[in-house]
């Protein structure tokens, strides 16, 4: 989904809506940061629907530096690509598809390993 400026609330709430809601599949984890229209009661409900068994979380800082890694990826791809008007950014959608799932496994390991680590201290 393209827009024009800045994604506010009902930008965010109408994605989540249309286009985030329909694609989620059972055991499929969403992970948003403390962006303001990711905050959004409303929207949040949207999400906590019963549906195929999604669920969502907010992500630690740990977590966070994750994510931006993921980012810097996309943001290197679109650099290259020079995508720097809306159509560019939408001829460049590939810079999406440079995440791959190893690279999720590879940035999400540690997070894993840690709550594991976390949990079995906490059980003895």
């Amino acid at each position: 989904m393209t827009i024009e400026g800045a994604t506010d609330v009902e930008v965010f709430r109408a994605y989540v809506r249309r286009v985030l809601c329909p694609t989620l599949h059972k055991g499929d984890v969403l992970i948003m940061d403390n962006l303001s229209p990711h905050k959004s009661h409303p929207t949040l409900s949207l999400l906590r629907r019963p549906g195929p068994g999604s669920s969502f979380c907010r992500p630690t800082p740990r977590t966070s530096i994750r994510l931006r890694k993921c980012g810097a990826k996309v943001k290197a791809c679109l650099r290259s690509a020079q995508a720097r008007t809306q159509p560019a950014l939408i001829q460049a959608r590939f810079a999406l598809a440079s995440v791959t799932r190893q690279d999720a496994m590879n940035w999400f390991a540690y997070v894993r390993i840690q709550f594991y680590l976390k949990r079995s201290s906490q059980k003895h």
